[in-house]
């Protein structure tokens, strides 16, 4: 909840992913403040490629160690 006070474990609930650039910045002010960056969710995966020529949600999932879920991929729009 935005405002709440960041502690224990974090579900991060993200609109969008293009590069991660959110999710990093996220993640450092959840550990700043203490708390455990437990899980991601992404509501769409727009499915860009990462720094490492691997998708930018295979990064965040391998650099955080962390369960990674995103709601509806730029693929699955297409063939919608």
């Amino acid at each position: 909840i935005i405002g709440a006070p960041l502690r224990g474990r974090v579900l991060l609930l993200d609109d969008v992913i293009t590069a991660g650039t959110a999710i990093q910045h996220a993640a450092t002010l959840i550990q700043a403040h203490g708390a455990k960056l437990n899980g991601i969710i992404i509501a769409l995966d727009r499915e860009e490629k990462g720094y490492h020529n691997r998708s930018a949600i295979a990064e965040a999932a391998a650099t955080y160690q962390v369960p990674l879920l995103s709601i509806v991929s730029l693929s699955d729009i297409i063939a919608y």
